[in-house]
């Protein structure tokens, strides 16, 4: 016989932390498995309608938001971006690296909050269909989803990819294939945090590699949960490239700001 857990404790939002009863649209089937039904699980009413307020521009190649400044001139890249002769890049990204974001992504990958993973993807579904989504920003959607490898060490000690726990609950709600083991992480590095992009560059080469040829028909969403300089999707895009990718998309729940 199986056993479930049952919970009589009305639930806590993930962003306030204030216990909530449970809330939801008219018209909303009560198991529908769904962002929507989701993010009202995971939110009280009032962080809910913050978060569904939420609105930011960014640039199409690495995904940092764009002021309303470079908006009202009809800026869609940055000005790094807007110098740069490559522009093939594609990044999409939820929202700046800023509380309760950053607060969100700490719990997940330094709190052992392996829950927050599908809040986040559930959030990130509902605003690649919203009005900044991907068609907005006139990308498909990718045909598989895969996620920034981490080092099996890593994995070891923190006991999940937290990239990869919000790419599975991606596939779980967009209904896309989440494929593992093609990308991996062949060595652990330094961390990140204070690096500059030739630091990160240095630090990161030849970490990643695929093991095995990609589909040539596949367009790959990418999923990272932090883009802080995009050193790590550089690489990690370039290898899914040269392993017969078609093309890749940087899907990612945080871009650090300028």
């Amino acid at each position: 016989m199986g056993y479930f857990k049952l919970s009589l404790l009305p639930p806590q939002c993930v962003c306030c932390g204030k216990t909530f009863l449970a809330h939801r649209s008219p018209g909303l089937k009560p198991k529908l498995k769904c962002d929507e039904a989701k993010l009202q699980e995971s939110l009280c009413v009032y962080c809910l309608q913050g978060l569904q307020r939420y609105r930011r521009v960014a640039c199409k190649t690495c995904g940092l938001g764009l002021g309303p400044r470079l908006q009202q001139f009809g800026w869609t890249h940055c000005r790094h971006c807007r110098q740069a002769e490559d522009l093939q890049l594609k990044t999409w990204v939820c929202a700046d690296y800023e509380p309760p974001f950053d607060q969100w992504i700490s719990s997940l990958k330094y709190g052992g909050a392996y829950e927050i993973a599908p809040f986040l993807a559930a959030w990130m579904s509902l605003r690649m269909r919203g009005p900044n989504g991907i068609q907005a920003h006139g990308l498909p959607w990718p045909d598989v989803w895969m996620a920034v490898p981490s080092h099996a060490s890593k994995v070891k000690q923190r006991g999940y990819n937290q990239a990869a726990l919000i790419a599975k609950s991606l596939s779980g709600l967009t209904g896309i294939p989440y494929v593992k083991g093609v990308l991996i992480k062949t060595s652990e590095t330094f961390s990140q945090a204070e690096l500059s992009r030739e630091q990160r560059m240095l630090n990161l080469a030849s970490a990643f590699v695929c093991r095995k040829q990609v589909n040539q028909n596949w367009v790959v969403g990418l999923v990272d949960d932090v883009m802080t300089t995009g050193s790590t999707l550089d690489l990690c895009t370039e290898a899914l490239l040269k392993a017969g990718a078609k093309d890749v998309i940087r899907f990612a729940v945080c871009r650090t700001p300028e």
